[in-house]
């Protein structure tokens, strides 16, 4: 499937009035397949333009993120570890590099409408709950639940982690 395929079946379900957990999956899908082609075209400049948008997209896609975390991301869940109030770290930075992605590809925007937004978030919490995040550096594992409570646990090793699949 090449880029108009990817951009006209994306588009379409980006209109869709109400989006269920798979569509946002697709979604998230889709713009990584969009961002990869960038990435193709143009590595350097097209993967400093969204990295946030990068790791959320993989995020969705994997059943734990060992991967190395988005400067803003790592800097949040330290402060939340370190005891930061949590319920202002949401998906600021994530809509913002995917509204401005929407723009640049001229995609439609109308999931930024509240009802819709806050449907969109739910989802992606459902999605994210329980998809550990490794802090490598710091031996932590990082899980959210659907209610967006993050807990924080430390590992001795990774290969334990995998364990629990």
């Amino acid at each position: 499937m090449g880029a108009p395929e990817i951009f006209e079946k994306l588009a379409k379900t980006l209109e869709n009035p109400s989006l269920s957990e798979s569509e946002v999956i697709y979604i998230l899908s889709r713009v990584r397949k969009l961002l990869e082609i960038d990435y193709l075209k143009s590595p350097k400049e097209n993967r400093e333009k969204s990295p946030i948008l990068w790791f959320y997209c993989s995020f969705a896609l994997h059943v734990i993120m060992d991967h190395e975390l988005p400067d803003p991301i790592y800097k949040n869940l330290i402060a939340i570890k370190d005891g930061a109030d949590y319920s202002s770290v949401g998906f600021s930075n994530f809509h913002e590099e995917f509204r401005n992605f929407l723009k640049r590809k001229g995609l439609p925007e109308s999931i930024y409408t509240l009802n819709r937004i806050s449907e969109f978030n739910a989802r992606l919490l459902s999605i994210f709950s329980n998809t550990p995040i490794l802090l490598k550096r710091d031996k932590y594992e990082v899980k959210f639940d659907k209610n967006g409570i993050i807990s924080f646990s430390q590992y001795k090793k990774v290969e334990d982690l995998f364990d629990q699949f």
